[in-house]
């Protein structure tokens, strides 16, 4: 990767809201055995936490994440054990600015939480770049994020942007062809089908109708896109559109959601 001198920005927004060492544990045993460690030396709990994945130490003027490294096709070898992460408001957007500084990134990976990519500096010290899903995720640290004695509290689950939208359509051609636009789109990561009966009241009469549900599995972020694509694909001239948010999901169910629906990173060099 090649680093090219720039002239210092003035009056544009930061590129980091915040940041934290990550120290990547060998394994899930390992990563219990540090999580472990650094509660005894540090008395307090580790929160946000997830089990066998990844929990972080919040100190005054640090923040400590402790995580296991997933596979990736991108990164054959494994990660350095220690690692500088930032917190981005916006990662397309960041990693546009990473290439226009002649950097490569690598391409933005899905998650439970998030999205994020890495850099490299210089000296060869991996750069997480991380967007959280929601920015309440990344509080700043304060002294009163430690606690004197370990907290036996469970913490709140993770909020998760994930949601189901529901939709009908007059047949199942019709449906079919609406879950293929919408997945080849990104705004859909699984959509379930089932033949329904409808009553309904349109334009003063009611109405009795053989309908086709459409159970979609989407980024409640992307609601806007999906709300034009289905109206501009839909025959009805008032398409039924409820999202449901999800309250929780697995982790492995959420990082394969997360997956599914990242919008592909456009091309290298592309403006």
């Amino acid at each position: 990767m090649q680093h090219q001198d720039a002239p210092p920005s003035h009056g544009e927004p930061p590129i980091a809201l915040g940041g934290l060492v990550a120290l990547a544990a060998r394994d899930r045993q390992d990563w219990g055995i540090l999580i472990q460690f650094y509660r005894d030396l540090l008395r307090q709990e580790p929160h946000p936490f997830q089990v066998d994945r990844y929990g972080e130490f919040q100190l005054p003027g640090l923040r400590l994440g402790i995580f296991v490294p997933k596979d990736s096709p991108e990164s054959p070898d494994p990660p350095p054990p220690l690692s500088l992460c930032l917190v981005v408001p916006d990662l397309a957007a960041t990693l546009t600015h990473c290439r226009q500084l002649g950097w490569d990134p690598v391409p933005p990976q899905g998650s439970s939480h998030g999205q994020e990519s890495w850099i490299q500096d210089p000296h060869g010290t991996r750069i997480l770049l991380y967007q959280p899903f929601n920015p309440m995720d990344t509080p700043p640290v304060s002294s009163e994020s430690v606690s004197p004695e370990p907290v036996t509290a469970e913490p709140s689950p993770e909020p998760v942007p994930y949601g189901v939208v529901l939709t009908t359509a007059p047949s199942r051609p019709v449906a079919l062809e609406l879950g293929h636009a919408l997945l080849e789109a990104k705004l859909a990561a699984c959509i379930n089908l089932f033949p329904v009966h409808s009553l309904y009241t349109w334009q003063g009469e009611t109405q009795s109708e053989e309908e086709w549900q459409l159970v979609i599995k989407t980024d409640l972020r992307r609601w806007d896109e999906l709300e034009a694509a289905i109206t501009r694909l839909h025959p009805y001239e008032v398409p039924e559109l409820v999202a449901l948010p999800l309250a929780s999901v697995s982790g492995a169910y959420g990082q394969w959601l997360g997956e599914q629906l990242t919008p592909p990173a456009p091309p290298s060099g592309a403006s």
